[in-house]
């Protein structure tokens, strides 16, 4: 049981001990949305015990919920209406579509979700993507603003559970391409360089491949493990090797290539159902295949070579 207290104030009781914080709010606040709710946890917004903490806290009996954040208010600052030339442009980046999920080739520069800084997001203009469905699609994964490439959305509540568990588990398995600085030592191997989140070291693990090299940069395949804010920008920098374009981790790369573009691709996505299986696979944005047009390296041999070996042996050193 739950005893509210007011608006933003519960104590947990038997029935949410040894539940996640962000299950528990879900069921709450049914007018937001989870990435809000995730939002709202990462930034202090909401304490347990008067402390801060992160969505994968379990609640035991007796603690003290309390909730920083106007939710009338919030809310209806989203409520504006989306220019149909940006909702034009947003069914044109879709690759797959059926009644479960939605999959989008989305380019660099785009966020996925709103913040200060963001007037307009994807998950903005998700209810103007219903296709007939009379439920909004739900975002069950992100990319960062700056990154390019696939993106999935599910299109009704059992499917994001369903998706939300695949990738909690690990089940989905994920694929960048990345230009990155210099020549790494080996041809290919694991990254679990710790990543600092909250002030605690977390565990972090990249697989990656290098597929080509050319005039001080390498072509990366990569296969973040986990998945940690940053990881894979965070990971090559760690190793002397930051992503080209990337200003925020790159700026210490001593001989840096300049380029107005962030060379950070979502490549491909696999996971099963029951009954299906996908491998979906995003093409690279304009300037990407122009510089593996330069490494003379197509995007039919990339797709010839994760066909061809489907698990971690394409990672393996070389």
């Amino acid at each position: 049981m739950i005893k509210k207290f007011n608006q933003d104030e519960w104590i947990v009781g038997a029935d949410y001990n040894n539940k996640r914080i962000d299950y528990f709010l879900k069921k709450k606040l049914t007018s937001l949305s989870y990435p809000i709710i995730c939002k709202i946890i990462r930034k202090g917004q909401l304490k347990v015990n008067g402390k801060k903490i992160n969505n994968s806290y379990f609640l035991k009996n007796g603690d003290s919920i309390k909730l920083y954040f106007n939710i009338s208010t919030n809310i209806q600052k989203k409520k504006f209406n989306v220019d149909q030339k940006v909702i034009k442009e947003v069914k044109s980046w879709i690759i797959f579509k059926n009644k479960n999920f939605i999959a989008f080739n989305k380019p660099s520069g785009f966020a996925v979700q709103g913040g200060s800084k963001i007037k307009i997001s994807l998950d903005d203009t998700l209810d103007y993507l219903k296709f007939r469905n009379t439920n909004k699609p739900k975002l069950v994964h992100r990319i960062d603003k700056d990154t390019s490439g696939l993106l999935i959305v599910a299109r009704n509540l059992e499917y994001a559970q369903f998706l939300t568990k695949l990738f909690r588990n690990r089940s989905v398995t994920k694929n960048y391409l990345l230009l990155v600085h210099g020549f790494p030592e080996i041809r290919g191997g694991l990254i679990d360089t710790p990543i600092q989140i909250d002030n605690k070291e977390q565990k972090s693990l990249t697989l990656f491949s290098i597929l080509k090299t050319r005039k001080n940069s390498s072509l990366v395949l990569a296969h973040p493990v986990t998945g940690r804010k940053n990881q894979l920008r965070r990971h090559f920098s760690s190793i002397g090797h930051p992503i080209i374009g990337d200003e925020k981790f790159g700026f210490s790369f001593k001989k840096q290539i300049k380029s107005q573009h962030f060379f950070l691709h979502s490549l491909s996505i696999r996971f099963n159902e029951s009954s299906n299986k996908y491998d979906l696979f995003a093409t690279p944005p304009f300037y990407f295949e122009k510089k593996l047009e330069e490494m003379n390296y197509s995007i039919s041999r990339i797709k010839n070579y994760l066909n061809q070996k489907k698990n971690n042996e394409i990672f393996l050193q070389k």
